[in-house]
């Protein structure tokens, strides 16, 4: 989408997949959020980062306009009433705490990953491709990934799956270390090995 006319917008969320940048929870169905429009990193247009009202208005000292807020017309007069509290300074929020997994930064991928990082795992299905050669990965497979903003809805941070030797033979990622994958110390050691190997760290590589 082209530079919105206004920098966030607030509405009920139309499902349950988004998560909260701030706690990365998800934002349930029809619970209220807002938007703060940023340049995606993927395309040339801008997308919504999405979160808990009390989360944004809880941690940030830079309070948006309400006349740079789009949709506040469409809210409810009390859940309107709510942000411009906010903004005053006269309401309190209550961010939604971090869960356990949020916290040790998302385990191997989904919502709670941090973008520019790293996950890999066993596949849980034969449905993903590799996002390098685009074949199948097999279920039981290894596969391993940079963690990567979704240029479609919901826009979250999620790993971009490959074969681990179609990875490392893409020259931004030949310099990715094994240390910085999460979830590596969860392989089985010959995988571990094969990955050590892929990624100059010595040890037999299968292919």
């Amino acid at each position: 989408m082209s530079k919105p006319e206004k920098g966030f917008i607030v509405e009920y969320a139309k499902t349950g997949r988004a998560s909260c940048k701030r706690c990365k929870n998800k934002i349930d169905k029809d619970v209220l959020r807002l938007g703060k429009y940023v340049q995606s990193p993927h395309f040339d247009g801008w997308v919504p980062n999405w979160f808990h009202v009390d989360c944004y208005f809880g941690s940030t000292k830079a309070m948006p306009d309400p006349e740079d807020i789009a949709g506040m017309a469409d809210v409810r007069f009390d859940d309107s009433q709510k942000i411009k509290g906010f903004i005053r300074g006269t309401g309190t929020a209550s961010p939604v705490k971090a869960s356990k997994a949020a916290a040790k930064g998302g385990g191997s991928g989904g919502g709670g990953a941090m973008e520019g990082t790293f996950a890999c795992e066993y596949a849980k299905s034969n449905r993903g491709k590799c996002h390098m050669c685009e074949d199948q990965i097999q279920t039981g497979e290894v596969r391993v990934g940079p963690n990567k903003r979704m240029d479609r809805p919901p826009f979250i941070v999620a790993p971009s799956w490959r074969h681990p030797a179609c990875m490392w033979r893409e020259p931004e990622y030949k310099g990715v270390k094994t240390s910085d994958i999460s979830g590596f110390t969860s392989l089985a050691p010959e995988d571990q090995a094969e990955l050590r190997a892929l990624a100059g760290e010595g040890g037999t590589s299968k292919g």
